[in-house]
């Protein structure tokens, strides 16, 4: 099952590979764990965004300021261009690649969390983080905090997950009772599923994905 998680981005989701078995694999892309983009290392000022990029890019900071200008994020301008940078280098992009590279070989279901609205309490809320998947034994990483009341949208994206996972584990196919419709990925149906609230999950193409990323 191949998870596209745009992990940390502002305005995107998050992107990686949870795990493989020996006939099908289930990955997709997201926003979380903090991957590629630690609190330690987010950009909270405009100035910031300038020293991280040649920290994290080196010779390649300039191209990459050049892909990610601040005049195109609104306020906090560094915080978002640097998450989307870095989201999208270290996560979305790598994703879609394993896609298609998976897909030649295996089964993959393709999916990505759009979830930047889910219970959690170790984010100061004041910064716009965006999607991030969470840390767990599950296939689907969805974020969850038990210290906080969870909202009846998020409960049922994690009740359609959930289910989605049992039908996979079972059948190799997500798409069971109680989950929504989760094609195979081919190279002739390139379909990433968008998990979000409110039973409102859809399928993506992945090329208007890549076009969102660079």
């Amino acid at each position: 099952m191949c998870t596209q998680n745009v992990a940390g981005c502002g305005r995107a989701p998050c992107t990686r590979c949870h795990a493989s078995w020996k006939r099908d694999v289930a990955s997709g892309p997201g926003r979380s764990g903090f991957r590629g983009t630690p609190p330690s290392t987010v950009a909270y000022s405009d100035e910031a965004y300038d020293k991280l990029l040649k920290e994290k890019y080196g010779i390649l900071a300039e191209r990459v300021s050049q892909l990610y200008p601040l005049e195109r994020f609104p306020h906090p301008a560094g915080f978002l261009a640097f998450r989307s940078a870095v989201a999208d280098a270290d996560s979305v992009c790598p994703a879609l690649a394993s896609f298609r590279h998976l897909s030649r070989h295996v089964r993959v279901y393709a999916y990505q969390i759009d979830d930047a609205a889910a219970p959690v309490s170790f984010l100061d809320r004041k910064w716009p983080w965006g999607s991030f998947h969470g840390a767990g034994g599950s296939v689907i990483e969805i974020p969850m905090d038990k210290g906080l009341p969870e909202t009846s949208g998020h409960a049922v994206l994690i009740a359609q997950v959930r289910n989605a996972e049992l039908g996979f584990l079972r059948t190799g196919d997500p798409t069971a009772p109680g989950a929504p419709y989760w094609p195979r990925y081919t190279s002739e149906e390139a379909m990433v599923l968008s998990l979000q609230q409110s039973g409102d999950s859809a399928l993506l193409p992945a090329a208007v994905i890549a076009k969102q990323h660079h």
